[in-house]
């Protein structure tokens, strides 16, 4: 993994070594996770394109680093970072259940660049996001809840050593995610391509589709196998979706 330029914000995962498509793909991950999250997803889809992941504060490399708890503070360095590294390429984006959210006000911070489309998968519409308070749970619940989502192992909740790495990241995801309210102006003018397993329990397919109404470009729902942890379970079919739409428009 090679970090583009100097930003800690970004890792760049592939660059093709031959391509007609000068194009970045960016993939902001799930809650509490670095770039390795991403790595499969940006390796598939960078055989076309440079591929690079969003890498927020307090994992990885930036593990020293306090968290951030504001999806609009997360999105202004993020945004600030896409734009110095793209240049004047065409981008697109990915997000991943919380790293969704974290996408979509990427997106709306780039206006002003050539951005091609928004592609999402697991989870609802900016205000259909369930909130129930998480982020405050005591360790034990929080973890167990954090696990039902299927982003840890099981044998995780039993490391107080690991649980000490995690959490602080993770709490600060899910309060950043529960706390968020769109802007007024929260529409975006870039296509968006909404990725949902047949199988997700956690998502809701009438929430999922009320992403049409944060675009003026349109919206396309993609079924893919699968439930709600696609991104690391069914990546070659999320990779799939991204490149075929992609290559036809």
């Amino acid at each position: 993994m090679t970090p583009p330029g100097s930003s800690p914000w970004l890792v760049e995962m592939a660059s093709p070594s031959s391509t007609d498509r000068d194009e970045v793909f960016y993939a902001v991950p799930h809650a509490g996770a670095g770039a390795a999250a991403v790595r499969d997803l940006c390796r598939k889809v960078g055989r076309c394109v440079t591929a690079a992941a969003v890498r927020l504060p307090a994992r990885e490399a930036r593990m020293h680093e306090e968290p951030l708890r504001d999806v609009h503070l997360i999105a202004d360095a993020a945004a600030e970072a896409v734009a110095a590294h793209a240049g004047d390429r065409p981008i697109t984006l990915y997000g991943h259940c919380s790293g969704a959210i974290v996408a979509f006000e990427i997106t709306r911070r780039l206006a002003d660049a050539k951005v091609r489309a928004l592609f999402l998968s697991a989870h609802e519409a900016p205000d259909r996001i369930p909130r129930d308070g998480v982020w405050k749970w005591p360790v034990g619940p929080f973890m167990r809840r954090v696990a039902a989502d299927g982003y840890v192992p099981d044998f995780v909740l039993e490391d107080e050593e690991l649980l000490e790495l995690l959490v602080p990241a993770l709490r600060a995801d899910y309060e950043a995610i529960e706390t968020y309210r769109p802007a007024e102006e929260r529409k975006i003018a870039d296509s968006i391509v909404g990725i949902l397993g047949t199988a997700d329990t956690a998502v809701d397919q009438r929430d999922f589709e009320e992403w049409s109404r944060f675009t003026t470009g349109g919206f396309e729902l993609q079924r893919v196998p699968g439930g709600h942890n696609l991104l690391l379970d069914h990546t070659a079919d999320v990779a799939d979706v991204i490149t075929s739409w992609s290559r036809w428009h």
